[in-house]
């Protein structure tokens, strides 16, 4: 009867021990899965932030050259709003 109790509580811990090692490998695909598909994400975003900032360095490119003047007084105010702030905050 002892021998019979020692035999069933060897099975159940290899079926423990087998169901365990499963879960294991079903959680490690899954989280390789979802590194996967934000790395792909991430690097979709990466890509359009890529594109906008082109387009707008092309947008900025083209009016400074259709209006020089007018770029220079804008890029001027812009510098001295951005002192005013750096030098308020000291």
């Amino acid at each position: 009867m002892i021998e019979d109790a020692r035999e069933g509580a060897a099975t159940l811990g290899r079926q423990a021990s087998d169901a365990g090692r499963q879960a294991m490998a079903q959680a490690g695909e899954i989280i390789q899965g979802a590194a996967r598909q934000a790395g792909e994400q991430a690097s979709q975003v990466a890509t359009n932030l890529y594109q906008q900032s082109s387009r707008a360095g092309d947008t900025i490119s083209r009016y400074t050259a259709e209006q020089p003047l007018t770029a220079l007084l804008l890029a001027g105010a812009i510098g001295y709003g951005l002192a005013y702030l750096i030098h308020r905050r000291l």
